[in-house]
């Protein structure tokens, strides 16, 4: 079914199959399913999947970052411990090499449907086992060993252990994938790869994070943290095998064995080996990633990139930033408009690609967002504003961080929501775990728009008027706020003060800047003039004409509100 292949997937909400089939994407554009394995710039020609050649005039790069299989470090503690010390850097298993045929990495639609099948026909029984294994002493403190013991005899397809590898939102989706499936929990290992970086936590909610492992506790899903990678099958030198019969794992402290009949593999994310031998055969500059400039633009002026496969060149000093920082739908929209202008037959196409002089780096607006099912059947929402940033607990305890509201809780009534009003009361992020459905893509509207504007809400939820979110923003006076063309709304109102009313008159964002130039922080003396200011330039009016504007030009969608010919 395809709810139940999509369910080991995060979904990308701006792209979901869902709404390309809304758009009739291949009726504009012809879609040829491959890997490009092979890049020939002086003919411009592409090899797909090694076999067929496909010509182009222009070529984009986005394959993106997949998950990678783990390779072994070795099972000796004390060698661990070493490479601790030295910073340990755990590698993966190239594309080169054979890969076990009970090893999946979930980095498409394609490898899913091929891992559900394999769980489906060779892992799981027409009737349910569970309460028998359960029962069964193997399956319960046996199931983790001491892989200095001699090894036992594998398990049953039926009934042996499923290893999930990885700690990333995409592997609690893919425990919850499984269980879907009626994989009974008591199979299921989820082992969380050692991390000695300083990366957020994946939920960065102490809520959703308990919430989460206390539905995997009940279901009798296996939790082990901290272990890394360290044998296949008590093979102390193999860097690969042909079937995993069972996986050693080892940590600081010990180590583990799990005789296993599939790993899931979500270590990390790496470029495609197959990808990388192609552009690096055809002399693209690869720096670690493919390198480009902020106009996407490799060196070649035929072929662009973008998407997290790719870094700014090093004259732009920043190794961090890259598009995976960023919303993939922005990166690709401003993408779509650099090519544009070779393409629109009213302008004049430039002779050569157009140089960055300047080596700022690029700004985007657009909110990063994940949703998917986790294990406890609940629905899981997280929108954030795009950039790096240091652990919510660690920003929590900075002057600036703003505020955090929350209502609810994840087990039981409409469910749990966090959102975050940064300091200039704007909401920055947003949180949502319930096991009830919510609507989604409204609440994605909520990002970036200002406290005020959502009904007074930090004053309505300080005097305890507000207990629920949910149903909060289910409220008829939200309408306007979820339609398509409120953000085209909210730019009007936004260029009203940023442009001259007439030539004598300066515009309202230059006299601000000017009292904020002269006296860095602004008194209440400051407010008062700039509110003066607003009023005496008619922007209030002004504003008000717009807002009666919008609602009358989109009334078939907001009924709700009142016009003035109502009145």
């Amino acid at each position: 079914k395809p709810h139940t292949k999509s369910a080991f997937l995060f979904c990308s909400y701006m792209q979901e199959r869902h709404r390309l089939g809304q758009v009739s994407l291949r009726t504009y554009v012809r879609l040829i399913i491959g890997k490009l394995t092979g890049l020939d710039r002086s003919r411009k020609v592409i090899t797909v999947n090694g076999q067929s050649e496909v010509s182009y005039d222009y070529l984009i790069l986005a394959p993106g970052l997949q998950f990678q299989a783990p390779c072994p470090v070795g099972l000796n503690l004390w060698n661990l411990k070493v490479k601790l010390g030295e910073g340990i850097k755990t590698t993966t298993i190239e594309a080169s090499q054979m890969h076990p045929s009970n090893l999946f990495t979930l980095n498409d639609m394609i490898l899913t449907k091929h891992a559900v099948r394999y769980v489906q026909h060779k892992l799981l029984r027409q009737k349910d086992n569970s309460r028998e294994l359960e029962l069964r002493p193997s399956m319960n403190e046996k199931l983790i060993e001491d892989p200095n013991f001699l090894e036992r005899e594998e398990y049953q397809a039926h009934e042996g252990p499923i290893v999930v590898y990885g700690n990333c939102l995409e592997a609690y989706f893919c425990v919850q994938g499984l269980l879907k499936l009626g994989v009974p929990g008591i199979r299921i290992v989820m082992v969380q790869p050692l991390d000695l970086s300083n990366e957020p936590s994946v939920f960065e909610d102490q809520t959703v994070e308990n919430a989460i492992e206390e539905a995997m506790l009940r279901a009798k899903v296996h939790l082990k943290k901290g272990y890394v990678v360290a044998q296949w099958n008590d093979e102390p030198d193999a860097v690969t095998v042909k079937k995993i019969k069972s996986v050693s794992f080892v940590s600081p402290h010990d180590s583990i064995r799990i005789r296993c009949v599939a790993f899931f593999s979500f270590h990390k994310r790496g470029v495609d080996y197959e990808f990388f031998k192609a552009v690096n055969d055809a002399c693209l500059v690869f720096d670690g990633r493919l390198v480009i400039d902020v106009n996407f633009h490799t060196n070649d002026p035929c072929i662009r990139a973008a998407g997290p496969v790719t870094k700014l060149q090093r004259i732009y000093y920043n190794d961090n930033y890259t598009h995976a920082l960023c919303n993939s739908f922005e990166v690709g929209e401003r993408l779509a408009k650099s090519l544009l202008q070779l393409f629109d037959p009213s302008t004049k196409a430039p002779e050569r690609p157009v140089k960055d002089e300047h080596h700022l780096l690029p700004t985007f607006k657009m909110p990063r967002i994940k949703h998917g099912h986790l294990p406890g059947d609940y629905r899981y929402l997280k929108v954030w504003a795009p950039g790096q940033r240091k652990d919510l607990r660690e920003r929590m305890s900075q002057a600036n961080f703003g505020r955090a509201l929350v209502t609810g809780v994840p087990e039981t009534g409409p469910g749990y929501f966090h959102l975050h009003i940064n300091e200039y009361n704007e909401v920055s992020r947003i949180c949502c775990l319930s096991k009830n459905e919510f609507p989604r893509s409204n609440l994605i509207r909520l990002f970036s728009v200002h406290e005020k504007a959502l009904n007074n809400l930090v004053s309505r939820y300080d005097e305890g008027l507000i207990t629920d979110f949910y149903a909060y923003f289910e409220e008829p006076w939200a309408m306007a706020i979820f339609h398509d063309r409120f953000d085209d709304f909210r730019q009007e109102i936004h260029e009203l003060g940023c442009t001259k009313k007439d030539e004598e008159c300066e515009p309202l964002i230059s006299k601000i800047r000017a009292r904020i130039e002269s006296h860095r922080e602004l008194s209440i003396d400051d407010l008062d003039a700039i509110k003066r200011d607003f009023l005496m330039m008619g922007h209030k009016y002004e504003i008000q004409k717009k807002i009666l504007k919008f609602v009358d030009y989109n009334y078939d969608l907001l009924p709700v509100y009142a016009k003035p010919d109502m009145v």
